[in-house]
């Protein structure tokens, strides 16, 4: 316990001088964003010592070494810290952060990872470890569960390296290279768990690379994690659950018999409560803002090829109750078009509470033509849960872009709106298309400030259907 207060002493002394430091000098953002990666290590190993304290063969050896690297971790960040103070040094007139609310931050998220930490290491000794059910561990019958708006600071996010040539065809290796290319660009900025088959895991580690990375064996149909490994949300006390929503292929439109038992795999792996819905749907059919409000399309979950003989009230209520709801805004979407039956994440995303970016698309060819205007007049007249009118910003897909055969897949899904946020940036596409792809980074970059704006191309996985937020998972903090 007395290692542990010094732990959280170094850290938030060190935190405390880069504030101090933020009066007075510009942004070093390479500088701040090793100490957010240093964090980040902290909150993994705090993982490492929670997956001690469940094997009992390696008990308290295991807690130990992960006391270690926790130590060194702490003198990593306090010798980036004085590079931190160095770089104030040198550039009196300039500012480290916007302002200090971004390390003030930071400093609370360690102390919440501290008291974790702590509670462990106190209940390593007498406790006896927990079995791995094979679907995770009950809810506790007085938790109070919600989804928690997906910009906040997140442990890590999930991919799954799992193209195959059944499902994608002969495009499946550049689908598989996309994958790696995305897991690139995320892992200067957070920790990625890739899920992959035990025979491509040398292939995996090839192309996503071994920083910041942790592989998974598991067995999977395809990619799209965001509606196959289940929702992260939160009690009041923090505490991590998982809602299964029993994915069934988008209503029986693909195989999905390995897809339907991921999420309880991703339970498992995060030690969530495992909070099983009498629904059938899909993480990107769901989109909210952490303050009990949500938008949805009905044609993805008021739908036969997913829950048959249920009423729109009876699904609202049940999708209330899984997520902590208490408004939700429904936009008509559209049957039959794509995969999905019109996900909300490729036509309405939440900033934040109040803040909505909408998919218009100006293309008067494109069926999407009428119904994003259909959503934008809904959404205008719309309030959230706390009667606030929603501030607006549309996100235009391309017009032009590159000449591909993926791009000329009538499956492409050419949306900027399917971008991902994360720990100090937002991960989002690039078609080809100078002027849109520019006004997608700069709309992203005013709406997340502070955050680097990374784009990449995605043109195999697009021409599937989807886009980077499809074929993520992100488990907040």
């Amino acid at each position: 316990a007395e290692a542990a207060k010094e732990v959280k002493t170094l850290i938030t002394a060190s935190v405390d001088r880069v504030r101090v430091g933020s009066e007075q000098v510009h942004r070093t953002g390479e500088t701040m964003q090793d100490i957010v990666t240093g964090i980040q290590r902290v909150a993994d190993i705090v993982g490492e010592i929670a997956e001690a304290s469940r094997e009992q063969s390696r008990g308290l050896e295991q807690i130990n070494l992960a006391v270690a690297n926790l130590d060194d971790v702490t003198q990593q960040n306090a010798a980036l810290v004085e590079e931190a103070a160095a770089a104030s040094a040198a550039l009196q007139d300039q500012s480290l952060l916007d302002d200090a609310s971004f390390i003030l931050a930071v400093k609370a998220d360690l102390d919440e990872v501290e008291a974790k930490r702590l509670g462990l290491v106190a209940a390593a000794e007498p406790a006896e470890p927990k079995a791995k059910a094979a679907a995770t561990v009950a809810s506790p019958a007085d938790a109070r569960f919600y989804m928690p708006e997906e910009s906040t600071f997140q442990t890590r996010v999930w991919v799954a390296f799992a193209a195959s040539e059944a499902i994608w065809g002969s495009d499946y290796p550049a689908v598989q290279a996309t994958m790696g290319r995305l897991v690139q660009a995320m892992v200067p900025y957070t920790r990625v768990n890739v899920l992959c088959h035990e025979d491509d895991e040398a292939l995996a580690r090839q192309l996503c690379g071994e920083r910041n990375t942790h592989f998974v064996h598991a067995e999977m149909d395809d990619i799209w994690l965001r509606d196959t490994g289940g929702v992260f949300v939160q009690d009041e006390q923090g505490g991590l659950g998982l809602v299964d929503f029993n994915f069934n292929g988008w209503g029986d439109k693909q195989e999905h018999s390995h897809d339907a038992r991921v999420a309880a795999l991703v339970g498992r792996q995060t030690d969530a409560y495992y909070l099983q819905s009498e629904l059938i749907g899909e993480g990107g059919g769901i989109e909210v803002d952490g303050n009990g409000t949500a938008i949805m399309t009905e044609s993805s979950w008021i739908n036969s090829n997913r829950n048959p003989g249920l009423t729109k009230a009876q699904v609202e209520a049940e999708l209330k109750a899984n997520l902590g709801l208490r408004k939700i805004i429904w936009l008509p979407g559209i049957k039959g078009k794509d995969i999905t039956d019109a996900h909300v994440d490729f036509y309405a995303r939440f900033v934040r509470p109040g803040v909505v970016v909408i998919n218009m698309d100006n293309d008067p060819d494109s069926y999407d033509y009428k119904v994003t205007r259909q959503h934008l007049a809904i959404l205008q007249q719309a309030t959230d849960a706390d009667g606030n009118k929603l501030e607006l910003h549309q996100l235009p897909p391309p017009l032009g872009g590159r000449d591909n055969k993926f791009s000329r897949s009538p499956d492409f899904a050419a949306g900027y709106i399917n971008y991902l946020p994360i720990n100090g940036a937002v991960i989002a596409p690039q078609f080809g298309d100078a002027r849109a792809d520019r006004h997608c980074r700069d709309l992203l970059a005013r709406l997340y400030p502070g955050r680097k704006i990374v784009q990449i191309d995605i043109d195999p996985v697009a021409a599937g259907g989807g886009g980077i937020h499809c074929i993520t998972l992100h488990q907040p903090a």
